[in-house]
């Protein structure tokens, strides 16, 4: 299949299978380009209130 964009040719560009886990980092964090599941909070302080 051929893109046209403004009036000429455009080449195809190749599909990718979902998002790509790359390592690296990002503000200073270091990361492992792993999926991690996030536990729920079970503790915490919001707006100055402790909730259990």
């Amino acid at each position: 299949m051929t893109n046209y964009y403004r009036g000429s040719k455009a080449p195809v560009k190749a599909q990718r299978d979902g998002t790509a886990r790359k390592s690296g980092t990002y503000r200073g964090i270091p990361h492992d380009g792993q999926a991690h599941e996030r536990s729920k909070m079970n503790h915490g302080l919001y707006r100055g209130v402790k909730w259990q």
